[in-house]
């Protein structure tokens, strides 16, 4: 038997058909443009195009090192000409769709020659069967990039050697000019991309079997083994495309994303998983079956060991385990059918052409919606999605050097390679760069000193003495990559006196830096200085929350999304989120020693000035001498709740950024994740903590709008740890603790199942996990003794049952008695309870499909509007929150009024009460008489006043929820309308109307606006 020849069984064989086999080439081939025309996203396509732009121009190859310190350049080393020109040339005259179409036909073209390979006479139904198996485990790997170009290659380097070797053994002359065609084949190859070491390593392992053999077509595989390996060598990358540093590279190879791996399972696709065990199952019944495939078995062996190694090698053993497989399939014996005429043959043959198209129709719309690979679910699409905040940083930069902000002289850093990318093709470029050896031990030093490691501080030293040898000024930073950018941010957000924030957008941040050297100097970067307050504040409409929320609710039908709709991936407001909450929590610090440096200040004046002032005497109402000189004991706390420990521009900023995250993709929840922990760093750790208590109404819609968000994150994961982590202990410090204790079980399982997370060691994921579940216990030892005593309440009311177990502290027990119950049995005072409980159970949309016209009479128009308020600010509707808020403050002013205002109407009845008290001596009855007319008046004018204390803190929450997203001409208006009950005239002075609870909160938010309006 010969290598290579894959001989036709002995014996009379059913034919299988031609028609058949091309039938599901053609499946594979379609597969195949759908699965690699997914919207691309990969950063190294902006390299590719500005390398075959200078080519086109004439111009020598943009440096990544010019005046930016940024990662080796792995991916990029190899240069690639005949990849990056016609890829510029497609993205130049065809745009995003060109570059994608290549790459699409490129798979296709892939499809095709892997079904070709694995031909064989009369059975071409097991060669197109492998040729769409192998599509699909090359599936995950298919978007735009020179290794698709690697995939094609090789599959028509075994074409080519398969036919050489049929050839050879057929005795004919000379090799059908396989010569020069590996000659060319390689050539362009090494031009192309870095694998094209694959391809002589394929040809010398089948010319090993074939010499071991004694096979005529040893010489011949031999001949063609130095030729390729020659033209592997024609290349600019020369013998370094031989190094394996070079081709396959050391970094992120764990074996975690290989699919011949476990862990493969839990995100990846089980269907490529399945393929690929079907092809090394098939590949070893070939080797068993067929000894003409045993030629393949070296090169077969040397990649599978590679893809369980390196992920990146997976594709390039399915494209020689497909053509393998093929021919084991082709060689095995089948059954003769029986002899029932041509009758029984029409049904065989339109029995398998229905499973064929039903087959076919399924794998096309699972790989049409991108469940076949794994990916997100989504249409394809022939598009090229850029990064608009990385592009528009890149512009930036140029502007301010162009401007003079930055000096000809002054360079920057990267930690992340696709800034590079970027900017090679956005940017102005320059001339070659320096050293690449030394760039690359200067990255390295840099690196290591700015991430934090383990304990959050940094690691090696000596990156200053780099940044002042380069002229270093400024850090790019850019979330996505391996690089922990929000760690990053949050250190040197700590450091205020080294690093200035310049620029943040999306999933870009840009630092200046201070060389602490050189303090002297002044702070050179104050004209280009981020305010995030002047941001929050005075927003442009980039900064603003949209005003409708997400248009539908997470995960509701995505499949019939994902068929007419690409994925829009994860929005890069969602990382702007996670950068402003990074930078305010690296802000703590700072904000800390400023905080205890004003108190201390603020009491050494009242110490001067107790001092200055008479010591208190003895007696009854004297005050306490330590009073008298330290001021008033706890007063630091009051204090502190008041301030803020970070700026509070930064999560104001956060709320909106994720809000446009969920408006865009609400099936994404690290957005509502996000959007929660926003929340709660405004009400734990800024200077609401003091507005919760002067505005209830304003608090209960703060938490509710936290809850909610992580509600929404574990409808799209349940199994989010972080989510029922933040749930109960939300749930816990309000007392809901039926409620904590679900989540809490939630929490163990979630963590239980996950396991040590990196950095943790065994030992401390289990002492973690044993404190949750005795936790857990003793909070469900409490939940249970406080269900036992309400049980001793059954028979009475369900509306009386409800209102126990609330406040006993199981709301879950409460809504859950009022769900079965018919709202008939329990009136308005059960209805409000039952709407309460929803709403602290993040049950938005039950509330919704409940309200109506006729509910407003029942629970009330007040009640009635401010659940309404309070849905909207839940669920991003802000265009709802202020009429609806108007509709609050107009429902808590209706008073006993019989003038125009209420205001007229008070001072009528304190004239009459003043009027009505006698100056003169009357008869007993005349005094009863005046006494119940003075208390009368004096009711209704604490009606009036108790309304319309109300009515303004109305419009204080209004204009809260107005500046929340945005809005801040209507929160503005708001504010001054809430201060005109305190005789306040366009928000300013006053003091002489009512006082009201809300009217701190409304001076501080004019302040806040007023001070940044006019800021630069």
């Amino acid at each position: 038997m010969s290598a290579g020849s894959s001989p036709l069984p002995s014996g009379a064989p059913v034919r299988t058909g031609s028609r058949f086999g091309s039938g599901l080439a053609l499946v594979a081939v379609a597969l195949a443009v759908v699965l690699a025309s997914a919207p691309v996203r990969e950063p190294e396509i902006w390299s590719h195009l500005a390398r075959g732009r200078a080519v086109a121009e004439g111009r020598p190859h943009p440096a990544r090192d010019d005046g930016l310190l940024s990662p080796p350049n792995a991916r990029g080393a190899h240069v690639s000409v005949l990849y990056d020109l016609p890829l510029y040339a497609g993205f130049r005259f065809l745009g995003g769709a060109g570059a994608a179409a290549l790459n699409a036909g490129a798979a296709a073209l892939l499809a095709f020659v892997v079904f070709r390979t694995g031909r064989t006479p009369g059975r071409s139904a097991p060669a197109g069967a492998c040729a769409l198996v192998t599509v699909l485990c090359v599936g995950p790997w298919l978007e735009l990039g020179p290794r698709v170009a690697s995939y094609l290659f090789l599959a028509l380097t075994m074409l080519l050697l398969r036919s050489a070797a049929l050839r050879a053994e057929s005795g004919a002359r000379g090799t059908g000019g396989a010569r020069w065609q590996v000659f060319v084949l390689f050539a362009v190859w090494a031009n192309v991309d870095r694998w094209v070491v694959v391809g002589p390593v394929t040809i010398g392992s089948m010319a090993l079997v074939a010499w071991r053999g004694r096979t005529p077509a040893a010489w011949v595989l031999g001949e063609l083994f130095l030729i390729g390996l020659g033209a592997s060598l024609l290349s600019p990358n020369h013998w370094t495309v031989w190094t394996p540093a070079h081709t396959v590279g050391w970094e992120g190879a764990g074996p975690s994303a290989s699919p011949f791996w476990p862990a493969w399972y839990r995100t990846g696709s089980p269907i490529v998983g399945a393929g690929y065990a079907g092809l090394v199952l098939l590949g070893l019944f070939a080797f068993w079956r067929d000894r003409g495939a045993r030629a393949w078995a070296p090169v077969w062996f040397l990649l599978l060991v590679g893809a369980a190694r390196w992920p990146v090698v997976a594709p390039l053993f399915a494209v020689v385990a497909g053509p393998t497989a093929a021919l084991g399939l082709a060689s095995a014996q089948l059954p003769a059918l029986p002899g029932a005429g041509r009758r029984w043959g029409r049904a065989v043959r339109f029995t398998g052409w229905v499973f064929v198209l039903a087959g076919a129709g399924a794998l096309l719309a699972v790989g049409w919606t991108g469940w076949a690979t794994g990916r997100p679910l989504g249409r394809p699409a022939w598009s090229v999605d850029t990064d608009d905040s990385l592009r528009d940083a890149v512009l930036v930069i140029e502007r301010w050097r162009r401007e003079g902000a930055l000096g000809p002289n002054e360079n920057g850093v990267a930690l992340s390679p696709e800034v590079a990318d970027y900017r090679s093709w956005f940017g102005e470029g320059g001339a070659q760069g320096t050293g690449e050896q030394s760039g690359a031990l200067d990255f390295a030093t840099v690196r290591a000193g700015l991430l934090p490691e383990g304990d959050g501080e940094p690691g090696a030293a000596g990156w200053r003495e780099v940044f002042r040898k380069r002229g270093i000024s400024y850090l790019i930073l850019h979330s996505g990559g391996a690089v922990p950018t929000e760690r990053v941010v949050t250190r040197l957000a700590g450091a205020p006196d080294e690093w200035t924030l310049l620029y943040l957008r999306g999933r870009t941040v840009v630092f200046g830096w201070q060389d602490p050297a050189a303090r002297g100097a002044g702070d050179r970067f104050a004209p280009l200085r981020l305010s995030p307050e002047r941001r929050a504040f005075s927003p442009a409409l980039s900064d603003t929350a949209p005003l409708g929320g997400a248009d539908r609710e997470p995960g509701a039908r995505a499949w019939a999304r994902a068929f007419a709709a690409p994925n829009p991936g994860a929005p890069q407001e969602q990382d702007e989120a996670a950068l402003y909450l990074a930078y305010f929590d690296g802000q703590r610090g700072t904000y800390d020693a400023q905080n205890r440096a004003t108190w201390l200040a603020s009491q050494s004046a009242s110490l001067l000035g107790n001092l200055a002032a008479p010591a208190p005497g003895p007696g009854p109402g004297a005050a306490d001498i330590g009073q008298w000189i330290f001021g008033v004991p706890g007063a630091w706390n009051a204090f502190l709740a008041g301030r803020d420990d970070g700026s509070l521009g930064a999560p104001v900023l956060a709320v909106r950024s994720a809000r446009r995250a969920v408006r865009e993709n609400p099936d994404d929840a690290r957005s509502y994740f996000l959007l929660g922990e926003a929340y709660l760093r405004l009400a734990q750790a800024t200077r609401e903590r003091t507005w919760r208590y002067l505005l209830p109404a304003f608090d209960r819609i703060r938490q509710v709008q936290a809850i909610t968000a992580f509600q929404k994150v574990l409808i799209l994961r349940p199994d989010s740890a972080a989510a029922h982590g933040r749930l109960a202990r939300l749930y816990r410090d309000r007392g809901s603790l039926d409620l904590a204790l679900h989540h809490l079980d939630g929490l163990i399982k979630a963590t239980r199942a996950r396991g040590p997370q990196p950095g943790e060691t065994p030992e401390g994921a289990r002492q973690a996990l044993a404190a949750l579940e005795r936790e857990y216990e003793g909070l469900g030892t409490e939940v249970r003794r406080r269900e036992a005593l309400c049980e001793g309440g059954a028979g009475r009311r369900a509306l009386d049952q409800a209102r126990e177990a609330a406040g006993a502290g199981l709301p879950d027990r409460a809504l859950k008695l009022l769900l079965k119950s018919d709202a008939s049995e329990f009136g308005p005072e059960g209805a409000k309870l039952e709407l309460d409980l929803l709403l602290w159970a993040g049950r938005g949309n039950d509330i919704r499909a409940w309200l109506d016209p006729e509910l407003e009479k029942s629970v009330g128009a007040a009640t009635y509007h401010e659940i309404l308020a309070c849905l909207a600010a839940v669920t991003g509707d802000y265009r709802d929150t202020g009429p609806e808020m108007r509709n609050v403050a107009g429902a808590l002013l209706r008073v006993p009024s019989r003038l125009p205002t209420p205001h007229a109407q008070a001072s009528y009845d304190v004239g009459r009460a003043l009027l009505s008290t006698p100056f003169i001596s009357g008869t007993p009855s005349t005094f009863v008489h005046n006494a119940l007319v003075r208390e009368g008046l004096y009711e209704e004018v604490h009606q009036i006043t108790t309304s319309l204390r109300r009515e303004a803190n109305a419009h204080v929450v209004g204009g809260l929820l107005a500046m929340e997203a945005g809005q801040i001409e209507e929160a503005e208006a708001f504010f001054k309308l809430a201060l005109v009950a305190w005789g306040a005239r366009d928000g300013r002075g006053g003091g002489s109307g009512l006082d009201f609870s809300g009217r701190r909160v409304a001076q501080d938010c004019l302040r806040l606006i007023r001070e940044h309006r006019t800021d630069g």
